[in-house]
């Protein structure tokens, strides 16, 4: 057995396309405070574990019900999408599927949350939400009052069904935009036109801060080998 560290984006860019789930996987259980948890640890660079993959070769791919991961997932659903082996190169994920498939969902999907005292069968009782990042907020001050204390959340992340509104104090930004930073120039301009969306008087320090903010999105998501 080998360990190799890979990148959260090219991870990402393989889900579905190489890496899928067996059948012997349990249902997707996490919750979104678990989501943001886990994106919280990753920005403050903390390990988040191993995980195993297992190579099938393709004489064996038939032998296996392969599926598919959840990237659009819906509070109370458990099924996944059997996935056609043919022609691809097959590895299934044997541990790390809770945190593979919330990283999807933080980056690529949504997770969809019923209203606690509406019913299932309403379609106004769902709201299909994706994962934001508040870019002023300044991780090393204390975290916010009702903002995950209890978890020890101090990134500005949460889930909404529509981007939070940006103001003085707040620079709200979808967490999969990160993913388009294919180069430290994207990024550059990613932060231009970020950074324009703040009053003219905003402090050279709240910048920075968002400056900060945004680069560390990027360096977890696309340079630091964080998936081993």
């Amino acid at each position: 057995m080998s360990y190799v560290s890979s990148t959260v984006a090219r991870v990402m860019d393989q889900i579905n396309r190489s890496y899928f789930l067996p059948a012997i996987q349990r249902p997707y259980v996490w919750q979104p405070d678990q989501i943001v948890a886990l994106f919280d640890s990753l920005l403050k660079g903390y390990p988040i574990s191993s995980f195993l993959f297992w190579e099938i070769r393709p004489e064996h791919r038939s032998d296996w019900e392969i599926y598919k991961f959840i990237e659009n997932f819906r509070f109370g659903d458990t099924h996944n999408e059997m996935a056609e082996p043919d022609g691809r190169d097959v590895v299934l994920v044997l541990d790390g599927q809770q945190r593979l498939t919330s990283l999807l969902i933080g980056l690529r999907g949504t997770f969809t949350v019923r209203s606690k005292y509406k019913r299932r069968n309403n379609p106004d009782a769902w709201s299909k939400q994706r994962l934001y990042i508040d870019l002023l907020k300044d991780p090393s001050v204390d975290v916010r009052e009702g903002d995950g204390e209890d978890l020890g959340i101090t990134y500005g992340l949460q889930f909404s069904d529509d981007e939070p509104k940006s103001d003085a104090d707040h620079l709200w930004m979808k967490v999969g935009s990160i993913l388009d930073c294919t180069s430290d120039d994207v990024l550059d301009r990613l932060a231009d036109e970020m950074l324009s969306r703040l009053p003219a008087d905003t402090p050279r320090s709240m910048r920075r801060v968002a400056e900060r903010n945004l680069d560390r999105l990027y360096r977890t998501v696309w340079k630091d080998g964080v998936i081993a």
